[in-house]
């Protein structure tokens, strides 16, 4: 091998390697060697033609003046551990500047080669462009980030909406609806007085009819948007939940919150409630559980949000291809205030979602706001 070294160096022809040689120069990927210390002593075409120098330049720079300084930095930790004998060769993904002053990124594979016991050993480097690969990653995750910012102002308008609708049911439909009670309470007496009870019957009937309209609107009104998570925290929202769940499935949901977790920032706050609304939905349906379980704790400044059921559970990897869209939202719904979702079940053991969130100081309510 330092024979090999010096007809590198000196640019005499390769007789014995002639073959190598050939196929290196060939070679569709770049090549490069270099001593310990980064002095070039051979470059292939590919190489050349990748940052657009001629052998004899390259030959005469090391590879530090033609790197971006980030990756420099980055790759002589993993340099060092090949030199030291740490490792037996690595890869990175780094920047070369071009000769006319662009950045090309290429994937480099570094070994050493060992020239014999008195030789130190050669940098031997491979070296693949990769330019459109990382540009398709980079749109990729550009379109991942728009995507992202899109999923966010689509549940930010959700909640918009879901509180108009709520105030149109509630200031509007609900007012109107309690001004035909009173004309239909009126009506019954007088029918009553004139003793029409065929037609005083019929008007309480529909009376009767009217409130349990009302009381359908005002649940609908609860589930678009909580009053009381507004005015009283989230453990008097939750609490209303739970009841409702009862009332509606018959499932006994106890209810237990951290007095520090009680008061979060708003939008911490209605996260978790649509967390916990969905899951409690998501076992009321699916679950056959006959009681569940709701705790809300902080630690430092983390809150952590955990449902936990007795149902019948399910296969957990089932989750891998589901496409519900409740699932995805409450996902979403803690990616938005960089928070996680974990969901644990088996079969027959029952199901536990838990959603954690870091609510540092500057995302806890204070009374009164």
């Amino acid at each position: 091998m330092s024979h090999s070294r010096a007809a590198f160096k000196g640019g005499r022809s390769l007789n014995s390697d002639w073959e190598f040689r050939a196929l290196v120069d060939q070679a569709p990927v770049g090549v490069a060697l270099e001593s310990i210390q980064g002095e070039i002593f051979y470059v292939n075409p590919a190489f050349c033609r990748m940052l657009g120098y001629e052998e004899e330049e390259l030959r005469r720079m090391r590879c530090p003046e033609f790197t971006h300084p980030e990756d420099e930095q980055t790759e002589m930790a993993l340099f060092g551990e090949l030199r030291d004998g740490r490792r037996s060769a690595y890869q990175v993904d780094k920047r070369f500047r071009h000769k006319n002053n662009e950045w090309v990124w290429a994937r480099v594979s570094i070994s050493l080669l060992n020239a014999g016991t008195t030789d130190p050993p050669l940098v031997v480097g491979i070296v693949e462009d990769i330019k459109e690969r990382r540009v398709a990653e980079e749109e990729v995750q550009s379109t991942k980030v728009e995507l992202e910012q899109l999923a966010g102002r689509l549940l930010h308008a959700q909640e918009e909406e879901r509180l108009r609708i709520s105030r149109e049911l509630h200031d509007d439909i609900g007012q109107r609806m309690v001004l035909m009670g009173l004309e239909i309470e009126r009506l019954t007496q007088q029918l009553d007085a004139d003793r029409n009870r065929t037609l005083a019957e019929k008007a309480a009937a529909l009376s009767l009819h009217l409130q349990e309209l009302a009381s359908t609107i005002h649940d609908m009104c609860r589930d678009l948007h909580s009053t009381k998570l507004d005015h009283l925290g989230l453990r008097a929202a939750l609490s209303e939940l739970c009841g409702n769940v009862f009332q509606h499935s018959g499932i006994v949901v106890s209810l237990e919150v951290d007095e520090q977790a009680d008061r979060l920032a708003e939008e911490v706050a209605r996260c978790l409630y649509r967390v916990a609304q969905e899951a409690l939905n998501n076992a009321s349906k699916h679950s056959g559980a006959s009681s569940v379980q709701v705790f809300v704790q902080r630690k430092g400044e983390i809150v952590c949000l955990t449902i936990q059921d007795s149902g019948k559970g399910f296969d957990s990897s089932v989750l891998r291809d589901s496409s519900g869209i409740g699932l995805a939202s409450m996902r979403e719904r803690m990616r938005s205030i960089g928070g996680i979702l974990v969901i644990h079940s088996s079969s027959g053991l029952g199901t536990e979602v838990v959603a954690k969130v870091s609510c540092p100081a500057a995302r806890i309510a204070t009374a009164g706001t």
